[in-house]
């Protein structure tokens, strides 16, 4: 019986031995396909093996992606397009180009004076400045607002839309000119005020002045939310003994309050005519965010500022995210002044860069 045995064992050693490599091979090839030549196939492992070293992070990709089109005061030239670019210093200018080229139209951009003289399509028909008049020309547009940089200085991020369009008239254009004879061009809030004026977030106190310096009230922000928000119907109950009825701010307030972007003064009082600190306004935008479903997370260390020990303990965490989110930059950049009123401009410069960012 022990002869049987040896026997037998020799005989499936010898088979073994004389097998084909491609049915000898380790897990790592499938049964059937032979391992290519000169390559040993690897044999399974005697014993379980360690897990495998992780794989370096993929680096983060460096294209993004923008929607643009092209028209003129009659005509739609380019439909709205998804258009992938670099992220490093890519401006209006580059992407208006690129998509002109891939759909056989060319222009005549002055380099140095900085402007668009003139777009011709791919059947020969020329579009240029002053063909309509003297006030006639190219003009564009970044999500809506119609920046105060040339083409090739404004530098897009990920998302932008961008609308390059022809007006016969550039002083009926909304958002070109702001109507206010105390905000000039040159008003370190320009670009923001305008952005609210066309966004219809915020208006002037009457048809001509927009009192930049004027001290914002808790009443005039929680407006500014409730527009931004879309002006939803309002259904809950007021619970503010100084909101009456009717008044140009009771939704608003009731809308706020509703949905944890105000809460009051403790005492069954918003106050509305009250000035906003800056610190209650971080407190509200804060929250406005977060009912909107932004990231409400980040936190900035507060202490590079002179005043941060000025910090009221209530709005600690909401002041640490608006100077991560580069919100509120301080005053000179040194002071956070957080019990000071907010300004009217101010005020349009933190929330131009809520919805710029």
């Amino acid at each position: 019986m022990k002869k049987r045995f040896l026997a037998l064992l020799l005989a499936l050693t010898l088979v073994f031995s004389l097998m084909p490599a491609a049915l000898a091979v380790g897990p790592d090839v499938p049964t059937g396909v032979t391992a290519p030549s000169g390559v040993t196939a690897p044999t399974a492992p005697s014993s379980p093996s360690s897990p495998s070293a992780p794989s370096s992070p993929t680096e983060p990709s460096s294209v993004y992606t923008v929607t643009f089109q092209l028209h003129t005061d009659t005509d739609v030239w380019i439909q709205p397009a998804v258009v992938s670019v670099s992220t490093e210093g890519t401006t209006v200018l580059d992407v208006f180009r690129q998509v002109l080229a891939a759909n056989g139209y060319t222009c005549d951009y002055d380099a140095n004076n900085s402007y668009l003289r003139a777009v011709t399509a791919p059947d020969g028909t020329k579009v240029a400045e002053f063909s309509k008049g003297q006030n006639s020309g190219w003009l564009y547009r970044v999500n809506g607002d119609i920046p105060d940089v040339a083409m090739n200085a404004f530098q897009l991020e990920d998302g932008d839309e961008i609308e390059v369009f022809f007006t016969a008239d550039y002083m009926q254009v909304p958002g070109m000119v702001l109507p206010f004879t105390d905000v000039s061009w040159d008003h370190w809030a320009y670009t923001a005020i305008k952005r609210m004026y066309t966004r219809n977030l915020m208006v002037g106190v009457d048809d001509k002045t927009f009192a930049p310096g004027l001290t914002l009230t808790r009443a005039m922000l929680a407006v500014i939310l409730y527009a931004r928000a879309g002006e939803p119907a309002v259904t809950a109950e007021n619970k503010f003994s100084d909101v009456p009825t009717g008044q140009w701010y009771t939704n608003a307030v009731i809308w706020a309050a509703e949905n944890g972007i105000v809460a009051g003064c403790g005492d069954g009082t918003f106050r509305p005519d009250a000035a906003v600190t800056r610190a209650q306004a971080a407190v509200m935008l804060c929250g406005f965010a977060a009912f909107s479903g932004d990231d409400v997370t980040a936190r900035a260390d507060l202490s590079a500022f002179g005043d941060a020990a000025d910090v009221p303990s209530w709005a600690q965490a909401e002041l640490q995210w608006t100077v991560a989110r580069q919100l509120i930059v301080g005053r000179d950049g040194k002071l956070l002044a957080p019990n000071d009123a907010v300004t009217r401009a101010e005020m349009a410069s933190i929330l131009s860069a809520y919805i710029r960012k």
